[in-house]
């Protein structure tokens, strides 16, 4: 059915039309008639509140400014846009809030508004209801505790949630909360995405006061297969907060078992390569099952795999085994010596499985789109990777040697420890308590991310390096690499020492590397160099953080950066000392080619210089060249001048110092050259505003210190933040004295992770990540 919109004309448009006509008719005007034309908008475009349009529009013997207005109710009242523009067409018009469906455009002579035009018919403004921008890593709060993290969003849209009471029958063995009315979270969006999407919901206090809520899975309904799967990443039972991965968005349900499903167990009961209780046959079955995995061990002593001598049971199979897809699987290395009843590898797990038989191109364990977890094993000389993960949306990897023998001094290298490729994402690699996973030996690296990995944490690890952290164990390739859009990954409390280059990055982008010791140990005791590099960031590789790091002894840079694509890179609060090249190296335009400050004046206690305007300087000592102690932060003024008064720390005299702009660009170190008079700038001090210190907690240590200058008395908001948005805590609110500050934030309520800390004041806002070990 055709349809047509039709326009009434005012009286006042009627009006100006007949003068327009009539004067179009006069003498002088039969031949050379003024006109103008409107074009665009020119009858039923809708354009969005806060959208940039052009108003396009054509002149006929008419060269003069132009007045150009709109109207919201049909012509009958217009509203001023410029009263005289004198540009060419078109015309860049930011839409104003003023949605309605009958607007127009006219546009007339500034003077007597002839000749003029009107569009020939109406045009719609509408507001934009879009919550979900494009970009990389778009969360949208849907209300109540409940978001969404896109991964990568192609085109802006809507996302919505809508909460109900009806839905499919929940999985069988399964009930839903709340149980007395179970809720169904029907989300659903306009935007145009790809890769994963992160799903948080909060399941608050009611229905679940008589559960264990750490057993709680959130589900996603497959509406091809008319079915639940079960998509759970992480539950948070302090906040109440549970958390999972799809591809699509559907209907969501918050189930626990009602205990007619259980986890199917399999259990490990001799070191044979084939037949009942091997491995090999585990790992065939646990292929075939549907359900959850938990791999168990139970192996006696007078297996001929067990070595009295080193208390380890070993297993040599001699081929590849089977690889394990879309279930969640556990394989449990402590249950051996809870067999037992003993610790018989004090130095190290009881279980090792070694490739030496394996044949070529042989991987440890393979997984591929599971959620995975893998404790207290060791496992060494496959020809592969120790570990490879495809694909896995949540992995824990604690407490295993990967590289070495029983004690973890000894090398027994696979080709990589431990292999995460193709947009795996949330793989944790952690200690199991206090007992680290030792990744070292490895003939091409350590730990490799490849392929667009995201949201993975490397900490409290020995890489490179043996069980004492004081010698290299051997090896080749980088201890941590990311490569091609590995981004938002974490590095954080690690011993990398006995690679070639301790951590890579490689156009990889927005990465923390903080708190690590690379070559050396926090007192400098001890060389444990790598063979390159302690940190290399190149190609195309963006706003990575490197911070609170202590770096030496390195064979080449303390942390190279090359290539004019490698931009935006931050490096902060690290001790760098005793490299034998530089201690920050910018090669080739690397972070724009940032320059690095310019000491000159140095007195009994005040340090004077110059650096790019506005930025962000920090002092160092050294013994040499490089910057061990930091001494200050201050802040070069417009002009680039910087001053600083305090007393040195520290047994160093020579002076160094770095810059990082606003952009994020960091400096090598300067220099100190030293002036023939005093410098001008002498009493241009300037504290940093507003910055936070380096945070992470120790092991043993369940809180985090927070630092900060304020130039000025303010009111501060110090909070911290989930990476699903959802505040988590307040560390401080009110207001506040100029000066140094350090506040506390414990922990000890919160579940292992990365946070956001965020310091608000009235001349904006800085944020840090932190991350939480357990």
């Amino acid at each position: 059915m055709n349809t047509m919109k039709i326009v009434i004309f005012s009286q006042r448009m009627l009006y100006a039309l007949l003068i327009f006509l009539l004067f179009s008719f006069l003498p002088g005007h039969l031949y050379a008639q003024e006109e103008i034309t409107v074009e665009v908008p020119n009858g039923y475009e809708n354009w969005k509140i806060g959208s940039v349009q052009n108003i396009l529009w054509h002149t006929a013997n008419y060269s003069g400014p132009v007045r150009i207005e709109y109207s919201t109710d049909g012509g009958a009242n217009y509203t001023i846009i410029d009263s005289s523009y004198s540009g060419a067409a078109p015309y860049e018009w930011t839409i104003p809030d003023t949605p309605s469906d009958f607007c127009a455009i006219k546009i007339a002579d500034p003077t007597d508004y002839i000749p003029f035009d009107i569009s020939d018919a109406v045009f719609t403004i509408s507001a934009d209801n879009s919550n979900t921008p494009a970009g990389q890593d778009v969360m949208v709060d849907l209300g109540d505790g409940h978001s969404v993290l896109f991964q990568q969003v192609l085109q802006a849209g809507n996302t919505e949630l809508l909460i109900a009471e009806d839905g499919p029958a929940p999985l069988e063995g399964y009930e839903m909360i709340p149980v007395t009315v179970p809720l169904y979270f029907n989300i659903s969006t306009t935007v145009h995405y790809e890769d994963t999407i992160q799903v948080t919901l909060n399941f608050g206090e009611t229905g679940t006061e008589e559960l264990d809520e750490s057993q709680l899975n959130l589900f996603v309904y497959n509406t091809e297969g008319e079915h639940w799967d079960s998509i759970t990443l992480e539950v948070d039972t302090i906040g109440n907060m549970i958390s999972g991965l799809v591809t699509h968005l559907s209907t969501f349900a918050i189930m626990f078992s009602s205990g007619a499903e259980e986890p199917t167990g399999y259990v490990v009961t001799n070191t044979l390569d084939s037949g009942e209780g091997s491995l090999r046959q585990v790992l065939s079955d646990a292929y075939l099952d549907t359900g959850m995995i938990v791999i168990t061990f139970q192996i006696p002593k007078t297996d001929p795999g067990f070595n009295a001598d080193t208390g380890v049971w070993t297993i040599k199979p001699q081929s590849k085994f089977q690889s394990i897809s879309d279930k969640h699987i556990m394989i449990d290395g402590t249950s051996q010596s809870q067999f037992i009843g003993e610790d018989t590898n004090p130095y190290g797990p009881e279980i090792q499985i070694s490739g030496q038989l394996a044949g070529e191109n042989a991987q440890g364990l393979l997984f591929y789109n599971c959620t995975v977890e893998i404790t207290h094993l060791i496992i060494n000389r496959f020809s592969d990777a120790g570990i490879y993960l495809w694909a896995v949306p949540h992995a824990h990897i604690a407490g295993c040697y990967l590289g070495t023998g029983p004690s973890g001094w000894e090398k027994a290298g696979n080709y990589v420890g431990i292999a995460v490729t193709d947009k795996c994402k949330n793989v944790n690699i952690v200690p199991l308590d206090t007992i680290p996973n030792i990744i070292s030996g490895n003939t091409n690296g350590g730990i490799s991310f490849w392929d667009t990995c995201t949201h993975c944490v490397v900490a409290g690890n020995i890489i490179g390096l043996d069980g004492t952290h004081k010698s290299a164990v051997g090896g080749g390739g980088n201890g941590v690499n990311f490569l091609r859009r590995c981004d938002s990954n974490t590095v954080v409390d690690n011993w990398i020492g006995g690679n070639d280059d301790g951590i890579g990055i490689w156009e990889a982008n927005d990465n923390l590397i903080s708190g690590n010791m690379i070559g050396t140990d926090p007192e400098w005791t001890y060389d444990i160099m790598n063979k390159s590099n302690g940190i290399h960031i190149g190609h195309q590789s963006e706003r990575n953080m490197i911070t609170g790091n202590v770096i030496g002894n390195n064979s080449l840079d303390g942390i190279r950066i090359i290539n004019d694509k490698a931009m935006y890179n931050t490096i902060s609060e690290n001790s760098i000392s005793m490299n034998e090249s530089k201690g920050i190296n910018l090669i080739n335009g690397a972070n724009g080619g940032m320059a690095a400050p310019v000491i000159t004046n140095v007195y009994e206690n005040e340090i004077f210089g110059t650096a790019p305007p506005m930025s962000i300087i920090e002092i160092f000592t050294d013994n040499y060249d490089e910057g061990r102690i930091m001494q200050a932060v201050v802040m070069s003024d417009s002009e680039g001048n910087f001053g600083w008064t305090g007393n040195i720390e520290g047994p160093f005299d020579s002076i160094r110092a770095t810059a990082t702009d606003t952009m994020g660009n960091t400096s090598e170190f300067g220099l100190y050259r030293p002036e023939e008079e005093p410098s001008s700038i002498k009493g241009t001090m300037h504290p940093v505003p507003f910055t936070l210190s380096h945070n992470y907690p120790g092991h043993d240590h369940p809180e985090i210190q927070v630092r900060f200058d304020l130039p000025v008395n303010t009111d501060v908001s110090l909070d911290v933040f989930n990476l699903s948005g959802v505040k988590v805590a307040e560390i401080h609110k009110g207001k506040m004295q100029a000066g140094y500050h350090s506040m506390t934030w414990n922990t000890s309520r919160h579940a292992a992770g990365v946070y956001i800390i965020r310091m608000q004041t009235r001349r904006g806002a800085l944020t840090r990540k932190c991350v939480v070990l357990k």
